[in-house]
């Protein structure tokens, strides 16, 4: 801050004592020359209001930012300018900025200063986007103060900044689904129901596909094994079960760990787009919501649906899981995401398990951000690994791609 913005800033105090002592004095020592004293601070007042209104009126800005679309951990370069076209002093602005707070991880910061008449000053900022969403950016107002520092007048921008920050993609090189689940049920799809004659698309070959289906000229044109779709064949899919339930850990530490989930589903989304297996996600927002795709040309539908996705239900995973189970009877690869792992949650998948569903739970604990009941998770972990449910647990400082891309 400058020394003329210090000034500004000590005269304000300065008024609130000298015009008592003035009233003081006039009620004791009445005459034109104490009616001097009084009038003169208070034609200043008034002075100093309208120069200020004036500054507000004139203020002029300019902002930009480098790109709107970014990918978390990304830094967005932004440059402001502010400008005084005119001959009057500029004694105090104040700048401040969308998103101060941990956003950007405390980034920002207002900036304060003074402007000559005729002149103006630019800057350049340079902010991490540290969490995925949609953002404001920029300039939320500017304060501008009269020359006694009595009076502040808010300038608010009209039109802010927006950007869009998009989840990290691990690229996974394996993933250990259940192929036998697709291999069984596009058999059965194929006996009763499949039209031989029409090819839906050519996918990547999966273990457990028929050597029947093996497209040989796409084969021979990629070098590797290329399998086809027939209509109907497209039934077949992956079922992505996502908790959006709130959890109360704190604005900040709700955000870190809800990143960790999202990253790791985007993973496992792009991993069965990009090998051809179609997959349907699950979630509840006011009752029971899906997403399906079935190649890596859908995978951005998914994408944007993971940028915005906010946990905010107050439902129960395992009520979610159920109602879901009640209209779908696919006994597909099913793969579970949740940071609450509950004896519910228990109870719900011994029920799948022993109907016979192949189930997948991804567990993204937050031990590394709060205080959790280690030992009840160590049973409920070990409990569904004994009735046969695979549970990878993710922390929040891991690395998604080397925990989910290992062997179970």
């Amino acid at each position: 801050m400058s020394g003329g913005c210090d000034n500004v800033v000590k005269t304000k105090p300065l008024y609130f004592i000298i015009f008592p002592v003035i009233l003081v004095f006039i009620y004791f020592f009445q005459g034109e020359i104490p009616s001097i004293y009084f009038y003169i601070p208070l034609f200043l007042v008034i002075i100093s209001f309208i120069y200020g209104g004036m500054l507000w009126l004139l203020i002029k800005y300019t902002q930009k930012i480098d790109k709107k679309n970014l990918i978390k951990g990304e830094k967005i370069h932004f440059n402001f300018s502010i400008h005084n076209e005119f001959f009057l002093i500029y004694p105090f602005i104040r700048v401040v900025f969308y998103e101060m707070d941990y956003i950007f991880g405390r980034q920002t910061k207002a900036l304060e200063f003074a402007l000559n008449p005729f002149s103006h000053k630019s800057f350049e900022c340079e902010w991490e986007c540290k969490y995925r969403g949609d953002y404001t950016v920029g300039i939320d107002y500017i304060e501008i103060k009269d020359f006694l520092g009595l009076f502040s007048f808010f300038y608010y921008i009209r039109e802010p900044k927006e950007i869009k920050v998009y989840p990290r993609i691990s690229m996974l090189n394996y993933f250990n689904l259940n192929t036998s689940y697709i291999s069984e049920s596009d058999s059965i799809v194929k006996s009763n129901k499949e039209d031989m004659s029409n090819i839906s698309d050519i996918r990547k070959y999966v273990y457990g596909d028929t050597l029947r289906k093996i497209h040989w000229k796409a084969t021979a044109k990629r070098n590797e094994l290329m399998v086809k779709n027939y209509d109907n064949t497209a039934q077949i899919y992956v079922n992505l079960l996502l908790d959006l339930k709130e959890n109360h850990f704190g604005e900040e530490k709700n955000m870190i760990i809800e990143d960790q989930v999202i990253e790791c589903i985007v993973a496992v989304t792009h991993y069965c787009l990009r090998h051809w297996i179609p997959v349907k996600l699950v979630y509840y927002n006011e009752g029971i919501k899906s997403i399906e795709g079935k190649n890596a040309l859908d995978f951005e539908i998914f994408y944007d649906f993971m940028r915005k996705a906010k946990f905010n239900q107050n439902i129960n995973f395992s009520d979610v899981i159920s109602t879901y189970l009640s209209n779908e009877m696919e006994k597909s690869n099913w793969i579970l995401f949740t940071v609450n792992l509950e004896y519910d949650l228990y109870d719900q998948l011994y029920e799948m398990s022993c109907a016979g569903y192949n189930i997948i739970l991804i567990y993204i604990s937050p031990e590394d951000l709060v205080t959790i009941n280690k030992d009840e998770e160590e049973k409920i972990i070990e409990g569904l690994k004994d009735i046969g449910v695979k549970v990878i647990k993710v922390n929040i400082r891991d690395d998604i791609k080397q925990v989910l891309g290992c062997s179970l």
